[in-house]
């Protein structure tokens, strides 16, 4: 597995059953472990919002940031994976950084992880200062609704 970059070991993963996957993740060192449950969860992310978008488009590879079109309006999606921490205020503040704001609508930001006060905070503040923004905890399709409902809010 180590010469096989992440996110084609996602990709090749995800096609495996559910029980295999679980006994190859088991399998794996923790430094891989991490590498490849942040491929898969983007994966998996990525997946939904091509489900839930009109048209799609990935605009960086190294952050998970996405383009998604719904209704006209383009809504920026910054996909993080966060291992075994909370999303902070800073997670939220870089994302935020990134964002192509002239040609968006607003920003969503989809991640595995409980978002800490500080990340609350964040996210209040700009609201307050007129920044379209949420932040959504998404696991998997269970989480559709929530996300999709984020999605129109921001796209309206």
């Amino acid at each position: 597995m180590c010469d096989v970059p992440a996110r084609v070991a996602a990709g090749l993963i995800a096609e495996l059953p559910a029980e295999r996957q679980r006994r190859l993740e088991d399998l794996l060192p923790p430094d891989q472990f991490v590498e490849l449950a942040s491929a898969l969860y983007e994966r998996r992310a990525t997946e939904a919002i091509v489900r839930s978008a009109e048209r799609t488009t990935r605009l960086d590879d190294r952050t998970g940031d996405l383009r998604a079109e719904l209704f006209g309006r383009v809504v920026q999606i910054a996909v993080r994976y966060v291992a075994g921490a909370s999303l902070t205020g800073p997670d939220v503040a870089a994302a935020a950084s990134n964002a192509r704001w002239r040609e968006i609508a607003g920003l969503l930001v989809l991640t595995n992880a409980e978002p800490a006060e500080t990340a609350r905070t964040q996210v209040a503040e700009f609201r307050r200062a007129g920044i379209s923004i949420e932040v959504i905890r998404w696991f998997d399709t269970r989480d559709d609704g929530a996300f999709k409902r984020s999605l129109v809010r921001l796209a309206g």
